[in-house]
């Protein structure tokens, strides 16, 4: 039997070949896992804009919209599972965006995308209540706050864009080292809703508006 590596083709060809399943995303996941020369050139663009929502693996959460075609949209337990089973896919997750669901907020699949956020180091966080409600802050569970807090405090954090959640307390962000762009608010996300856009709030963040760094708090 000849060997797989002296009949595969240039990468150029291979990646050509896997842009024709980049709407299919669990077609190129099964493709990583078929040999280590296509997880090479795949994992690096498919695991750089992730989508992760608290809704069962088994439910539709909703359409995509435009701006969200090019990502990865998986269940907490899906994006769990890939982090536990290859844990090097990590240091290409550039954009992380988790939509929550109120209906299972207090369910394990909010509780995996705590655990998830200790793990990712992401350049950018976007948060944002998914469906036709905002989400307030004081409803979310202690755990994935406390989570959330400590992901946005990393030196790595460049950008943090939050929509459809209200309540968001601004000492939050006192700890924020290195964030290099201003934080997006939204009021609303149109997640699934049929309404016009509302419009949107920037802050940059600055010591006088959010005040001296926290040292001991709960959320």
């Amino acid at each position: 039997m000849a060997n797989i590596n002296s009949t595969m083709l240039p990468p150029e060809i291979l990646l050509h070949i896997f842009n024709f399943l980049e709407s299919e995303p669990f077609e190129l996941i099964s493709c990583c896992e078929a040999h280590p020369t296509f997880a090479q050139i795949i994992e690096p663009a498919l695991y750089g804009n992730v989508i992760v929502h608290n809704m069962p693996p088994t439910e539709n959460c909703g359409a995509i919209s435009k701006n969200e075609q090019d990502r990865l949209k998986l269940s907490a337990s899906e994006l769990s599972n890939i982090l536990s089973n290859s844990p090097h896919v990590v240091r290409y997750l550039h954009s992380l965006t988790i939509n929550l669901f109120h209906f299972y907020l207090y369910t394990d699949a909010t509780k995996y995308i705590s655990s998830i956020l200790h793990r990712l180091r992401p350049a950018r966080i976007v948060l944002s209540g998914a469906g036709c409600s905002s989400l307030d802050w004081n409803h979310f569970p202690a755990h994935f706050a406390r989570a959330f807090v400590g992901s946005i405090s990393k030196s790595h954090l460049k950008e943090v864009s939050i929509a459809s959640v209200l309540s968001i307390p601004l000492r939050i962000f006192r700890n924020c080292k290195g964030l290099s762009y201003p934080l997006v608010l939204r009021p609303a996300s149109n997640w699934n809703c049929a309404r016009p856009p509302l419009p949107t709030l920037c802050l940059s963040i600055s010591k006088s508006l959010v005040g001296p760094p926290v040292t001991s708090r709960q959320y």
